[in-house]
């Protein structure tokens, strides 16, 4: 049982949570740019939150069904349609045999997701389905999807359920990212550190699951010589040029460039639905009010709940 790929989008990825304990190996860690959109399109579909999903760039999936079955698709808003009948997003519906499920463009943001109950059948790669590219990994022999693939699933039907639009995220091309020191930001000046906090950045056009390169002030280090070492997801890096990188999912496992510290978790995925020339500016914060601010987002997560769609 499968759906036949008709269109695949500019960059339509097999992900489940992530690749995790494999850098020792040169692996990166792959996984969904947003996780809550991801958590609730397969939350919405009664699976486990690691059951492998698609994310969408930019929307432009096509999919011809050949069973019936339960999806969700979340994340950045855009048109969903079975047949030419529109469907709402955060919810899940049924897909019959036979039927055509077409994705359109989003009007803001920029990843959205599509989950089918009981997930897509995916045989893992060093313990992850996560689609890597860059490493050939993950997914259907590492590559994006492309017209003509098939997608196996068990195809389960289940119960119809709908994420209430107060707990559902917001999209915005204005994002405020709170930075965590780390111990190479004594690299950088006061004067520098300043730089950073009180100016404006702009994404450009040369940001990927990689990295999202910004654009503003130039920020500089003491020193760029540094001896390469392990990076982490959310690491800041001032190459030569001064201009910001984010590490984002699919980043290398080890670097060089000076870096001032790490994004807070919580805050990449309001990246990750940054368009180009979206606004980014980052302020301090502290690790143990990082870690209050984890444990309130845990906890508000907790609170969410879905309701029956009748």
């Amino acid at each position: 049982m499968a759906f036949d790929v008709i269109n695949a989008g500019m960059h339509s990825l097999i992900q489940d949570s992530g690749r995790q304990g494999m850098a020792r190996l040169g692996l990166t860690q792959g996984g969904p740019m947003d996780p809550l959109c991801f958590y609730w399109a397969n939350k919405l579909c009664a699976n486990p939150i690691n059951t492998s999903a698609i994310e969408m760039t930019y929307g432009g999936l096509q999919l011809q069904s050949h069973m019936d079955c339960t999806v969700a698709i979340t994340g950045a808003p855009l048109k969903v349609t079975l047949d030419d009948e529109t469907m709402p997003m955060w919810n899940s519906f049924t897909i019959k045999a036979g039927q055509k499920l077409v994705i359109g463009h989003p009007s803001r943001g920029v990843r959205s997701y599509l989950a089918v109950a009981g997930g897509f059948d995916i045989t893992p790669q060093f313990g992850s389905t996560a689609t890597v590219v860059r490493e050939k990994v993950g997914g259907l022999s590492g590559n994006a999807l492309v017209k003509g693939d098939r997608l196996s699933t068990r195809g389960e039907v289940k119960p119809h359920l709908m994420l209430p639009f107060a707990y559902r995220p917001k999209f915005s091309q204005q994002v405020t990212l709170r930075l965590i020191g780390g111990y190479q930001q004594d690299l950088f000046s006061d004067q520098q550190k300043n730089r950073l906090y009180h100016s404006q950045y702009r994404v450009t056009e040369q940001s990927d699951r990689m990295g999202i390169r910004l654009m503003g002030e130039k920020v500089s280090a003491t020193s760029q010589q540094l001896i390469s070492e392990g990076i982490g997801l959310g690491a800041v890096q001032f190459p030569p040029d001064g201009q910001p990188i984010v590490m984002m999912n699919d980043h290398q496992t080890i670097g060089g460039y000076p870096k001032m510290g790490s994004v807070l978790s919580v805050d990449l995925a309001l990246l990750a639905q940054c368009q180009r020339g979206a606004t980014v500016s980052f302020v301090p914060i502290g690790i143990e009010d990082a870690q209050r601010v984890l444990a309130n987002e845990f906890k508000k997560l907790q609170q969410q709940i879905m309701v029956p769609v009748s």
